[in-house]
């Protein structure tokens, strides 16, 4: 699978300095960096994932396609400078998922990478997230606030429908009004395109769970 590299210019990023091995980011920068973010199942087809507030919801390796079948959809990232000299120890907690509707709620740190980026630049973004809320647009890479590389079609939803941090009788209320109504991507929670028992079974799995 071939990566789309974006050339992104981190003179915008001023004010960090990263220790550790590999090449650091001085005050300002004064070099330009390759960013690759890529899906494991690839950046073509959209993916789709569920989660709860308290993180026990579907990891990105638990993805699912349109048809509800499983997949793993882990998100790589690489930071190199154009000699391919990576950029290492990059913090974790500036480096996260972003819905460009917003419509995805993170709780504090819920969509950030896994840990901050090795020797070779290189980190992941595994999951499962502490989120609410759902996204209907394509999500990005931010690095610290500023979006990155390719967009990715992961498109999720949550128990906690209103993105309030926690899963309660408002959210069994939205739930409600979509299961016997008209279908809405943000209550098929088991992602085939109906709402269906499968869905109540998500929706239960995460009943008073809230933002830590």
């Amino acid at each position: 699978m071939k990566n789309t590299v974006l050339f992104v210019c981190l003179t915008c990023l001023v004010g960090f300095f990263v220790p550790g091995a590999g090449a650091q980011i001085s005050d300002p920068p004064t070099w330009d960096w390759d960013i690759s973010v890529e899906m494991r199942c690839g950046n073509e087809e959209p993916a789709y994932l569920f989660n709860i507030p308290d993180g026990s919801g579907s990891p990105l390796s638990h993805a699912q396609r349109a048809d509800g079948s499983y997949i793993d959809c882990t998100v790589e990232v690489t930071i190199v400078n154009w000699d391919g000299v990576p950029l290492a120890n990059f913090p974790a907690e500036d480096m996260w998922l972003e819905s460009a509707d917003g419509g995805m709620v993170p709780c504090t740190s819920g969509y950030i990478a896994d840990s901050n980026t090795n020797d070779l630049g290189f980190t992941l973004f595994t999951g499962p997230f502490y989120a609410g809320g759902s996204n209907e647009a394509v999500m990005s890479l931010m690095l610290s606030g500023i979006a990155m590389g390719d967009q990715l079609p992961l498109f999720n939803n949550s128990a906690d429908l209103n993105g309030d941090g926690v899963v309660n009788l408002i959210d069994v209320g939205i739930f409600s009004e979509s299961f016997y109504g008209e279908y809405s991507h943000a209550a098929d929670f088991f992602h085939d395109g109906a709402l269906n028992l499968a869905d109540v079974g998500r929706l239960a799995s995460g009943s008073g769970a809230q933002c830590p």
